[in-house]
């Protein structure tokens, strides 16, 4: 029996592994995975970060919704730190009839955040680091203190399938708890 028609939203700050499960997912649930810095990335080779960061969750939503017209399953992964990219999720989902899902990636350590963002092969879309922002934005010096929100007061939804995993855990583990969930939802 193929999986359920589901619409994961990732969500975590930069090096909680949101990519690194997003591709985990991908052949357990028959998914297709949109990676947030990829699209705005390809946009930053001739916008400015301010438009790329608009233009890119523009055309996230329009992949999306084009992915679960064809009848695929569709794996969100950003940052997905604001009220209005959950509920845009939860109403694309809705308007398809397919489960939602939101995933968070947890952790209480900025320090193995720093360190994993030290380790990736780094879009020009992502951060360098904890104090380094992405390329072209300005370096306010609070970035401890947005890794501290992110940490201390994620944003999440009040209602529907909410996953909220250890960032430190294995990748393995963190998939399997997702397709748990996600199959123990549709099936009832």
């Amino acid at each position: 029996m193929p999986p359920p028609k589901v619409l994961i939203q990732l969500s975590g700050p930069p090096g909680a592994g949101k990519s690194t499960l997003a591709l985990s997912l991908v052949e357990p649930l028959n998914a297709i995975s949109l990676d947030h810095d990829i699209i705005r990335s390809s946009l930053l080779s001739s916008l400015p970060f301010g438009t790329a960061a608009q233009a890119s969750y523009a055309l996230q939503w329009h992949l999306a919704e084009s992915f679960l017209q064809q009848g695929r399953s569709v794996i969100v992964d950003s940052a997905c730190n604001f009220p209005s990219l959950i509920e845009a999720g939860q109403d694309l989902a809705a308007r398809h009839g397919v489960t939602y899902c939101f995933v968070h990636c947890a952790t209480q350590s900025i320090e193995v955040l720093e360190a994993r963002m030290k380790r990736r092969e780094r879009l020009s879309s992502q951060r360098a680091g904890v104090e380094q922002g992405p390329d072209g934005t300005e370096n306010a010096g609070d970035g401890r203190e947005s890794f501290r929100r992110w940490i201390e007061e994620p944003c999440l939804p009040s209602e529907g399938l909410v996953v909220v995993l250890d960032a430190e855990a294995s990748v393995e583990e963190k998939r399997d708890v997702v397709v748990e969930r996600v199959l123990g939802c549709s099936a009832g």
